[in-house]
């Protein structure tokens, strides 16, 4: 009987035929298996007429006689090597006609002499169909015979379980089999012998031991099913399968195979899918829209998708995708109603179960861990055929009371659920076999007597009751976990003898249950038991042995176990008895070793926990009936009442398999990890056990560790835990800890209750211990406020404290304080006034306190006040207003005052004294860094010189012949350049002669930069006066960012300030503040300043004396250049300090800026000389010089007053333009006009409307008082190609006649200018000052237009008298944004270029006071750039209509008088233009 149980316990492969299917009851057995199992797959291809015999000689037909021989004799061996048990293993009575053999153990088809199938019935199904035989044959062992490759016909062979050996290579032979079965056989081999089976059909190789790669199935492309299960060591990729369209069933699982999954698409006929356990990857969304597949299994697989894909599967009824990356809804699965197997555990599946609900067939569900998964179990009500539910981890709910109408559950888990309910539903399903229910479920217990087949149940519910004898009749029971379950009963009840093969593993923690512990010495099989907390009595006895061989865990924590038995039966125990611990283990000896089995005790036992129980008894005792124990893991006994010693277990005295041994080993010091004694009341340990991983010695009263023993447990790192354990001899505590063998943590923790110490730790995590009680004298020490050693202390009395340690007494309290007793410290004294601080020069305890102001305040007038709201820095006790150091950017305007100022830009650098040492201020008091001193730090100390408002320390080497040096370098630098400059200038002048046009082009980029350098000499020097609003200005912040430079301070400004050519300037780069005193030096070189500039204007009017008009050439160049600088210079000497660096008022402190010693309300001889200098100067700059300039316009204006007499008009006939002069009638002081002077006007006016109106060269002649202008090569204004950008905007404005007024307009202007001209150079000899600013009167359009000269030099003194004022940026922004309007609406220049450069200067300007007063340094330095940018623009475009009239003016003149004669002159009137 029970091999059949078995073999009805082994499942039948579901991929092929069934070998049990139900068989016409009018066929014998075996011939309608065979019938059935040779039509049940399509069959292969029959011609009509053949005949086909089975191994019972039954035909369909007629077979024709053929000489079938050697056929005969290849099956014959064939047969006897497969090792058949019938007469056909000997070869005896075998018929004539092989095809009709006949066998218990083979079917075979012939088509005329050729096996064409062969099939091998195993033993086990041949005798469960004829039954099993009275007498036993001995089996052979068959073996697959290479000759079977000579059946070429064979196309079918079947082996499946039949338990044959040999190499599937023998088969290579074979290229027209169709189906090969070898399932579970024992065959082994490479499977690429298969290569050339081109026409295979069906391969199955399942559970066998072939190898190799599946590339050998590449060429078989009539494959329809391939069966592949468990054959783990075939390995391959998808990728091989790629043109097996054909396959319908696909069973890969448990191999090496890999790939992805995209391969299936070009199988349109698949329809069962295994590749679980593999390593495949993939979108299972590739099987959407593929009806057929019915199958589908990716269990541990790497693939992914939705399973959306259910909707276009209808047929499916196995859906495993479990321990996969998909998701999805559960929706999906209802387009499949017949599935029977689903598992989706740990995927990210979603949604409600309610889905099952119609799914009658529904046999399998598995959603374990899917947390997103939802529902009422009541959807189960209509799946009668449930066999398995899993839902362990989901949000479902319900009640089961639901199961009771699935008489067909076999499994149901639904921990950690929602479900509840009366487990009395459970009546009905009497096939339960595993149940893990919910800690909501409830009722009595008594309902699990009626199930037969229960073997786990797991119900750790608070809310169930009952006897356990409910479950004395469930004879295959193996797992039973109550923890926390209110159940009673006693044990005995599992000592039936229908349960006592299956117990295996009974926990009841915590329950009511009760009994003796000697009932489990009847449970043969178990494995864990667990009884903490319950009212489980007794001990152990000799009757133990021999029993619980198996047995690994045993826990009886807390409950009432004894666990040691009496003086007799404890000395019985003591005799150690195992087979493991013979010295002889020869072989031969079964019956020695069968005796010593049965004396064994827990010879498989890893975990005893007796904590808590009522032991009592020595650890002696206990360590010794378990040191036999070779698996012994852990030894938990905390609070167990035990006492003595831990022995060495190494060199234990005891008594061997009945023989005493002295020094034997015991087990134990191999396998025991983890020892657990806390809460008894160990004495001392021998040693600790070699191979443990941690001891627990908590809370010992007195322990005494072998000498040696600690050093042994650290140098290993052994966890040992000693807390609240007092060492009785702590000697090597000590010498480890002083040796460093322990080392000492860095933090003090406090130690009992008083509080009266505070101890050390270990740093050493793997020894844990109280250090109070391990080794007070070196890690503990008395706390602040007590006094002793150790943890001996005493409180310290009032007015006295202690900062703690080994201190022998308290010390006292500063002077003018008071302290209660306990004081932990000098701080804590309460003094009578301010607070106590600590003296940084003190040299002994007793002085290093005192009483002072606390920090941030500071002792004025016998009080405590802020120090913030006197800019001090107090950040030390005890200090003093009148020494207290300033804080960085702050310091005093005198020596000894309490207030302090803050500091002018770069406030950080001037006053700072983070580097000075000292507590008093030094350098007189003020609080200046190295180098500064005076009101505010803003002059420098000898030694230093100032360069920009920055004391810089003296190169103490640097001598006059340095300086010489520098000087005569530079000298020879400039002395060069001018020299190749003069070079260049004749090598030029040369080639001119041979190129006209090249001095054209050279002679106006000469004019252009004669124009533009002056302008953008200006600016600069504007630029560098508008500087200084980023020290004036305070706009969010005075100071630029931390780690950024004053824009007032960049690298470009000191350099740009140069251009104003000062004496301060040069004063600097001769360094004569080092060398003589800096002050004097600074003084001297700034009253020097505004006054050199006026000197060399006198010495110009002295050389006026001497040199007609040249004195005043020259003094108009030098108020070009120095103007800007002197008058900048002179406003800095009238300036005085009265607020401060953050614009505070400093009332009577001001001071001078050029002197900052002189207070500005001071009067003496010095400050009086300083004012004339300065008003002086001012007066000259802003009255003198304007009024001289002004007096060139009055001169130049009466000058030129009759000259404006004529106009000019022009008529273009075609073919010539013809340019007439007109008397205006109202003119005054009208000159006549003939002559020269008529002459020279009216080539004015050609040349004017020649420059403005023509493109080309053209012909002039003068007839009959008109200028007659013909054209010879170019183009007239109507069709010129290039124009300015007025022109081209009145061209777009489609208005001729406009253009036309606006170029004759411009032709007058240009008239009028070559006119006056001509005048002035009439005039010059009669008139100094016309003659000496003529090349001033020049650059402009119209003389009148000098006024801007003027304007110039007062917008200069008023951007220096601005930028020192609180409304600095506003009137800059006015003064510049006013200029530049001004000269865009007048255009008062000659060169149009000198206008849109001198506009947009003023521009740039406006924009670097705004970089400039809100530190942008960005904007500031593009403002000084885009200029020059402009400026080398135009010089692509150098020339204009004024310009080249002023060059053909220049060359008509000496040809005036062909003119007059009536010659004819070609000019040529082309601009110059690079572009």
């Amino acid at each position: 009987m029970w091999l059949c149980w078995v073999l009805l316990a082994v499942p039948l492969s579901a991929e092929r035929s069934q070998l049990f299917e139900e068989v016409p009851e009018d066929v014998p057995l075996r011939q309608g298996l065979v019938q059935h199992s040779l039509h049940e797959e399509e069959p292969f291809a029959r011609d009509k007429g053949q005949a086909v015999s089975f191994r019972s000689g039954f035909t369909l037909g007629q077979r024709r006689e053929v000489n079938c021989s050697h056929e005969k004799e290849v099956l014959k061996q064939v047969l006897q090597s497969l090792a058949t048990i019938n007469e056909t293993r000997n070869g005896e009575n075998l018929a004539e006609d092989h095809c009709t053999w006949k066998g218990d153990d083979f079917n075979l088809t012939c088509q005329g002499c050729e096996v064409i199938s062969l099939e091998m019935i195993p033993v086990a199904i041949r005798f469960l169909r004829q039954g099993w035989p009275k007498r036993r044959r001995k089996l052979l062992k068959p073996v697959l015979p290479p000759m079977i490759g000579q059946l070429k016909g064979l196309q079918e062979l079947k082996l499946r379980w039949y338990k044959v050996r040999g190499d599937i290579s023998v088969l290579a032979p074979l290229v027209r089999l169709r189906k090969l079965d070898i399932q579970k056989s024992w065959l082994t081999g490479d499977i690429s012998a298969l290569s050339n089976m081109t026409r295979m059909e069906l391969l199955d190789v399942t559970e066998t031991q072939v190898s190799g790669s599946m590339q050998a199935l590449v060429k078989m492309t009539q494959l329809r099913d391939v069966y592949f299960r468990k054959a783990k060591q075939v390995e391959g990729s998808l990728d091989h399968f790629r043109g097996l369209s054909k396959l319908q069933e696909l069973v890969l699982c448990h191999t090496q195979l890999s790939g992805d999954i995209k391969v299936t698409k070009n199988m349109p006929d698949l329809s069962k899918i295994d590749l679980a356990f593999t390593d495949v990857v993939g979108d299972i969304g590739v099987f959407k829209g593929k009806p057929k597949i019915n199958f589908i299994n990716f269990r541990s697989a790497f693939v992914h998708g939705n399973i959306e894909i259910v909707d276009s599967l209808p047929g499916l009824t196995h859906f495993d995708v479990c321990l996969t990356h998909c998701e999805g809804d559960l929706r999906h699965l209802k387009a499949a109603p017949g599935l029977r197997y689903v598992d989706l555990t740990s995927t990210s599946v979603s949604g409600d179960i309610a889905v099952f609900k119609d799914m009658k067939g529904l046999e399998y569900l598995l959603l374990f861990r899917d947390e997103m998964v939802s529902g009422d179990i009541r959807v189960f009500e209509n799946t009668p055929r449930l066999k398995k539910l899993g839902l362990r981890l989901t949000n479902v709910t319900g009640d089961i009371k639901v199961f009771r109408h699935t008489s067909l559950l076999d499994k149901l888990h639904v921990r950690n659920t929602r479900v509840f309910g009366d487990i009395k539903v459970f009546e009905a399903t009497s096939m339960l076999n595993n149940a893990d229910l919910t800690d909501r479920c409830s009722g009595d217990i008594q309902v699990f007597q009626t199930l037969r087949r229960l073997e786990k149940l797991v119900l750790m519910s608070p809310k169930v009751y009952g006897d356990i004898k409910a479950f004395a009749k469930c004879p295959i029971l193996e797992e039973l976990d109550l923890t926390d379950a209110p159940v009673a009963g006693d044990i005995m009840v599992f000592n039936a003898q229908k349960m006592k093969p299956s117990l295996r593993k009974l926990y009841l923690p915590r329950t009511k249950v009760t009994g003796d512990l000697q009932n489990i010495i009847h449970w043969p099989k178990i494995l864990d038991v667990e009884f903490m907390g319950t009212e489980i009595y007794g001990s152990i006895s000799q009757a133990w042995r021999g029993k619980l061989r198996e047995l690994r865990t045993l826990k009886l924590s807390a409950s009432k176990v004894t666990f040691l038995p009496n003086k007799t039966e404890l000395l019985g125990l003591k005799e150690l008895w195992s087979r493991h611990l013979r010295k002889s283990k020869k072989s031969g000896k079964r019956a020695e070793e069968n005796r010593l089995m049965a004396r064994e005790l827990f010879p498989s036992l890893s975990v005893l926990d007796i904590s808590r129980c009522p032991v009592n008894g020595t650890f002696e005792d206990l360590i010794t009936i378990l040191a036999s124990c070779v698996h012994l893991a852990s030894i938990i006994a905390p609070d167990a009442g035990l006492r003595g010693t831990i022995p060495n277990l190494a060199t234990m005295e005891v008594t061997v398999n009945g023989k005493p041994s002295v020094l034997w080993r015991s087990p134990l010091t191999t396998s025991l990890q983890t020892l657990d004694l806390s809460n008894n009341n160990i004495s001392f340990v021998e040693r600790f056990p070699d191979s443990s991983q941690a001891v627990i010695l908590m809370n010992q009263p007195s322990l005494k560790i072998q000498p040696g023993g600690l050093k042994r447990a650290v140098l290993r790192d052994l966890y040992v835990d000693l807390r609240g354990t007092k060492l009785a001899d702590r000697r090597e505590a000590s010498w480890l800890l002083s040796e460093g063998v322990l080392e000492i943590s860095r933090h003090r923790s406090m130690g009992e209750a008083s509080k009266s110490f505070s101890c050390y730790g270990l740093a050493n995590t793997a020894l844990q211990v109280t250090s109070s009680r391990f080794a007070p004298d070196v890690l503990c020490a008395c706390a602040a406020g007590w006094y002793g050693r150790g943890v001996d202390c005493r409180l310290c009395p009032p007015n006295t404290y202690s900062h703690g340690g080994n201190a022998t007494e308290c010390m006292p309290c500063p002077d003018n304080s008071t302290s209660p007793e306990g004081t932990t410290s000098a701080k804590h004294c309460e003094c009578h006034y301010g607070s106590i601080y600590r003296k940084t020069n003190a040299t002994s305890e007793r002085e290093r306190w005192a009483c002072g102001c606390q920090t941030g305040y500071a002792q004025k007038d016998g009080n405590c006040v802020d120090c913030g709201d006197l800019h001090l820095d107090c950040s030390a006790f005890g200090l003093d207003a009148e020494v207290a150091l300033p804080r960085p950017g702050f310091a005093r305007l005198r020596k000894g005052q309490t207030a302090t100022y803050e500091c002018m830009p770069p406030k950080e650098q001037r006053c700072n004294l983070a580097n000075q040492s000292g507590l008093h201020i030094p350098k007189g008091g003020l609080g200046c860094a190295e180098g500064y001193r005076g009101p505010l730090c803003v002059d420098c100390e000898d030694g230093w010189h100032m360069d920009r408002e920055i004391c810089l320390k003296c190169n103490s080497e640097r001598t006059w012949q340095e300086i010489l040096l520098v000087w005569a370098s530079g000298f020879a630098i400039v002395v060069g350049i001018l020299a190749g400059a003069m070079y260049f200038r004749r090598q030029i002048a040369e080639s001119l002669v041979a190129q006209p046009h090249a001095e054209g082009t050279v002679g106006v980029l000469t004019q252009h930069f004669s124009t533009t350098l002056p302008v953008l000499l200006v600016m600069c020097q504007l630029w560098a006066v508008v500087a200084g609003l980023a020290r004036t200005q305070h706009f969010e912040t005075s100071e630029p960012e931390a780690g950024h430079a004053d824009d007032a301070d960049g690298w470009e400004v000191q350099y740009v300030e140069t251009l104003q050519l000062s004496v301060v300037a040069i004063q600097d780069s001769l360094n004569l503040q080092c060398l003589f005193d800096g002050a004097l030096v600074r003084l001297g070189s700034a009253l020097a300043s505004p006054l050199v500039p006026l000197l060399l204007l006198a010495l110009c009017a002295v050389l006026e004396l001497f040199a007609r008009s040249y004195g005043i050439v020259l003094c108009l160049q030098t108020l070009t250049v120095t103007f800007v600088g002197g008058a900048s210079s002179c406003a800095f000497i009238l300036s005085c300090h009265h607020a401060d660096g953050g614009g505070e008022d400093l009332g009577e402190g001001a001071f001078r800026k050029i002197f900052p010693t002189l207070l500005c309300n001071e009067s003496n001889t010095l400050v009086r000389y300083v004012d004339a200098v300065g008003w002086t100067a001012a007066l000259s700059y802003a009255i003198f010089i304007p009024l001289f300039l002004l007096r060139i316009f009055s001169k130049q204006h009466y000058a030129l007053r009759s000259g404006k007499s004529c106009a000019a008009t022009s008529e273009d006939n075609g073919r010539d333009l013809v340019v007439r002069l007109m008397n205006l009638r109202n003119a005054k002081d009208a000159l006549k006009l003939e002559g020269d002077m008529l002459t020279k006007r009216l080539v004015a006016a050609a040349v004017a409307h020649i420059s403005v109106l023509v493109a080309g060269r053209v012909v002039l002649k003068l007839e009959d008082e008109k200028a007659v202008v013909r054209m010879v090569e170019g183009k007239s204004h109507r069709d010129k190609g290039t124009a300015d950008a007025v022109e081209q905007y009145l061209g777009e404005l489609d208005e001729p006649g406009l253009m036309f007024h606006m170029e004759t307009l411009r032709a007058q202007t240009i008239m009028q200018m070559l006119t006056e001209r001509c005048r002035i150079q009439e005039l010059e000899s009669q008139d100094r000052l016309l003659a000496g600013s003529k090349h001033v009167l020049f650059q402009y359009a119209l003389c009148c237009h000098v006024w801007m000269e003027v304007v110039l030099k007062l917008v200069a003194v008023a951007l220096v008298s601005v930028v020192n004022s609180d409304e600095g940026l506003k009137l800059a922004l006015a003064v510049t944004l006013a200029m530049a309007a001004m000269v865009f609406a007048v255009q008062p220049y000659a060169q149009p270029q000198a206008n849109s450069l001198t506009s947009f200067c003023f521009l740039c300007l406006a924009g670097a006071s705004l970089g400039f007063s809100f530190h942008l340094s960005w904007l500031s330095r593009s403002a000084l750039l885009a200029p020059f940018l402009l400026c080398a623009k135009q010089a692509l475009w150098p020339d204009s209509p004024e310009a080249l009239a002023v060059r053909l003016f220049q060359e008509l003149e000496p040809k005036l008088a062909e003119l007059q004669q009536g010659a004819e002159v070609e000019l040529s009137a082309e601009k110059v233009s690079f572009l």
